[in-house]
């Protein structure tokens, strides 16, 4: 997932401000059970936001730790060259990987993977979660969820919505809002959610459906508007919108962000760094990552992380197989 060009330089700074306030590895005592170095994979390019994400989470697990934290950006297939990696390293602690929501969206809809999505890979913690927007150009027609349904009705097939690529969370999710919605749109794939944005804002296509960081700014600047949040409550980030699921009940979408580590790695060691996680995410200086994603802290245990990310990766399948939907 990657952050629209202007928030790529808070990055930087959310990074620097996060390393100041951190004491020195050295001066911390080493956690007994955990290893002193991990190699904290993100399977993505420098500059998105799980990138972000990883790095401020490789600093504070450092600093609570007394150990080394190293992120290893592995990018490639839409994150699972760093996954499969991953799947295949010693199940010691040692080495880890911080992803989002397109590891169960591309465990979905791959034809083939080199790992097994769910055995390979063990989830340690879910570090937060947050919804997305529906959104359509600022000067369009459409001022409701509702009128952009009817008019899908009313035209089938003409109207045109804009995804980062067939089979990531945004084409999927719009895959998701047409079929619950009864409605007929065209899927318009592109290379990134950035280029999707910029046609819908040029009119070139009427929706979509794609993360705070993605339009916020569009938004602000009077080029897009939102219509609708795609979680089941309305978000603090943008509490007068209504939520999709109040036109279609039952449509939520989250976009997640967690860490996965070795398919056998010890329950014990897993739940050792859950902990240790969940104390990161708790701290008040995490609040302004999450915010800048819209994001809320999450607070689940090794387990019931596992458990919502399988859940995740059967949602997206039944939808992949119904539209029959996949990637080589």
């Amino acid at each position: 997932m990657q952050l629209v060009p202007a928030l790529v330089k808070a990055i930087t700074v959310v990074a620097a401000c996060a390393a100041a306030s951190l004491p020195p590895a050295s001066m911390a005592q080493s956690v007994p059970g955990l290893p002193k170095q991990i190699q904290l994979v993100v399977p993505f390019s420098p500059g998105g936001s799980t990138d972000l994400f990883g790095r401020v989470v490789a600093l504070r697990l450092a600093a609570r730790t007394g150990g080394s934290v190293v992120v290893d950006n592995k990018p490639g297939a839409g994150g699972m060259i760093g996954a499969d990696f991953v799947s295949r390293a010693t199940p010691d602690g040692a080495i880890l990987m911080l992803t989002a929501s397109d590891l169960s969206t591309g465990a979905a809809v791959a034809k083939k993977l080199a790992f097994d999505p769910e055995k390979g890979l063990a989830t340690v913690a879910m570090l937060a979660t947050g919804p997305m927007l529906l959104v359509v150009k600022a000067d369009s027609s459409f001022k409701s969820t509702g009128q952009l349904m009817e008019a899908a009705r009313q035209n089938k097939g003409a109207l045109n919505y804009g995804s980062a690529g067939i089979g990531s969370l945004h084409h999927l999710s719009g895959e998701l809002f047409t079929s619950m919605g009864k409605l007929e749109m065209t899927h318009v794939p592109y290379k990134g959610s950035a280029p999707a944005v910029q046609d819908l804002i040029a009119g070139r296509i009427q929706a979509m459906i794609a993360s705070f960081p993605a339009t916020l700014s569009h938004i602000k600047g009077d080029k897009l508007r939102a219509l609708a949040v795609t979680s089941t409550s309305r978000s603090k980030f943008s509490p007068d919108l209504p939520t999709v699921s109040s036109v279609i009940p039952g449509y939520q979408v989250d976009i997640w962000w967690g860490v996965f580590a070795p398919g056998a790695t010890p329950q014990a060691l897993l739940d050792r760094l859950n902990a240790e996680l969940r104390a990161v995410v708790a701290m008040p200086e995490m609040r302004d990552t999450f915010d800048r994603e819209g994001a809320d802290p999450a607070s689940m245990s090794a387990s019931e992380a596992h458990a919502f990310y399988r859940a995740d990766i059967e949602k997206w399948r039944v939808i992949a197989r119904a539209r029959n939907i996949s990637v080589d």
